[in-house]
């Protein structure tokens, strides 16, 4: 089923296993002071650019199977992160050091 569905809509996978080390390797802890914004920041900047490979991959492969029916749903989504990203503040957030 899960086979079935991936092939059906493509979703992006956004590879964020090593989030948490790169933000420690910058020296940001992850769940505090500059670490929340920083790792949203990262995600959307991921997000999009998944998203985006994701749309132009139909150019060399075909419109994907579930593609018709995804559309207003999928373009919902883009919509939600989008607002998210523009949403995201370092109001308030302190240096780290």
């Amino acid at each position: 089923m899960f086979a079935y569905r991936s092939h059906s809509y493509r979703p992006p996978g956004t590879g964020l296993a090593c989030l948490g080390a790169l933000l420690i390797s910058m020296g940001v802890p992850c769940g505090a002071g500059r670490g929340r914004p920083s790792a949203g920041y990262i995600t959307a900047v991921m997000c999009g650019q998944a998203y985006l490979t994701r749309s132009q991959i139909p150019e060399i492969l075909g419109p994907f199977a579930g593609n018709k029916k995804n559309v207003e749903p999928f373009l919902e989504v883009i919509k939600e992160h989008c607002q998210a990203a523009v949403s995201l503040s370092w109001e308030g957030v302190q240096p780290d050091h």
